[in-house]
């Protein structure tokens, strides 16, 4: 083993609970999820450590530094599929693991929870993985999502806990064998703060809409730019488009050819996502698959009414025509009609708005998922 891979192996960081996620270069609906988990389990007295990949935007990593929270950069731990490069990942990690007595591995994203599960097993150290969704559910072929349940149902023998955020994972997993034992139900969840402010100004008839999402395959804009493109006769909407990512551009071009660009901003990467929920009346996220999304319980802390695209457990926090509507994904014809209601009666965007909040203080909110990620972490302990 030569001096440098050395090092990297042998770093010594101890810590408690270790959360493993693959991805850096970004700040997603995961990485918000484990913000907030920390937080949680701080308030129980533990020490954690966050190990994730390395990244030239390091987005996340920026985000650790900023908040002061304790991370190491497994350096082979990457996006794609690397024979080379996961073997070390695991090995690395698995050596790490040893290196910090009485811990545990808890892992997000799939692919963070195959090298984590694996590493826990040799090291012979407790492992948690959460589900943002199953890796089997997303890929398009059927081979492939073959392969991925069978390799989660070998990696379910060796796993203490499943942490599923949505009911639809929970039953999916049921269906496909997995010892029902073994998962938790946790819904994702936000610290709702006593007062979220808004910059609404009552004599603006305006409603702005938005959609807080990566511009990556697993979303839907060209949908809603489909949708807005049927309400060219409105001229009392503004959309927000707050997100980064490779189709970025393909999206902003799109957008000039429906001739509705002038009313889009494209707010791309911020640090103060709050700004803009407290700015707009609406929220909507269309996708091609979900897990459960974060970004809709943080507009529902922000009393906004939600349109949602009916994939994964996305549906499960939109009460239809109470606090917003579900449409089939990429049907933007009935996302459009969806739209024309708040603006045709801005009036509904405060009535649902309230009834969002109501729904996430009583399902929702950081108070409700403590309680229960201390059950679970109590029982892997133990």
């Amino acid at each position: 083993m030569n001096r440098k891979v050395k090092k990297l192996f042998l770093s010594k960081q101890p810590s408690r609970i270790n959360l493993i996620v693959t991805r850096s270069d970004t700040v997603g609906g995961v990485h918000t999820h484990i913000l907030n988990l920390i937080k949680t389990l701080e308030s129980f007295n533990c020490s954690v450590h966050v190990i994730t990949g390395n990244s030239k935007k390091a987005l996340f990593i920026k985000r650790l530094d900023k908040l002061s929270i304790k991370y190491t950069i497994n350096p082979y731990l990457v996006h794609p599929i690397s024979i080379f490069n996961d073997v070390l990942a695991i090995l690395w990690l698995t050596i790490f693991t040893i290196r910090s007595p009485k811990s545990i591995l808890w892992s997000h994203s799939s692919k963070a929870g195959i090298i984590s599960r694996i590493a826990a097993f040799i090291s012979m150290t407790p492992s948690i993985h959460t589900v943002h969704g199953w890796s089997f559910v997303a890929p398009k072929r059927k081979l492939t999502k073959t392969i991925y349940l069978i390799l989660e149902r070998i990696l379910s023998v060796i796993t203490k806990k499943f942490i599923v955020v949505s009911e639809f994972d929970y039953n999916l997993a049921l269906k496909k064998g997995f010892p029902s034992r073994k998962i938790d139900l946790i819904h994702n969840s936000v610290d709702r703060k006593s007062y979220r402010n808004r910059a609404i100004n009552a004599k603006d008839s305006k409603v702005r809409f938005i959609m807080v999402a990566r511009f990556d395959k697993q979303k839907d804009h060209l949908t809603v730019l489909n949708a807005f493109s049927l309400l060219s006769h409105y001229d009392n909407w503004e959309l927000y488009f707050i997100g980064d990512g490779p189709l970025y551009e393909k999206i902003y071009q799109y957008a000039s050819t429906l001739n509705i660009a002038d009313k889009i901003i494209f707010g791309g990467h911020v640090s103060n996502v709050e700004k803009y929920y407290s700015l707009c009346n609406v929220f909507i996220l269309s996708s091609h698959w979900e897990g459960f999304p974060m970004t809709s319980i943080e507009a529902m802390s922000y009393s906004l009414p939600l349109i949602i695209s009916d994939v994964g457990g996305s549906k499960e926090v939109v009460i239809d025509d109470y606090n917003g509507y579900i449409f089939n994904s990429k049907d933007y014809q009935t996302l459009s009609k969806y739209i024309s209601k708040f603006l045709e009666d801005p009036n509904i965007c405060i009535s649902m708005g309230k009834a969002s909040l109501r729904i996430f203080e009583n399902a929702f909110s950081d108070r409700i998922a403590s309680d229960k990620i201390k059950l679970t972490l109590e029982s892997v302990l133990n």
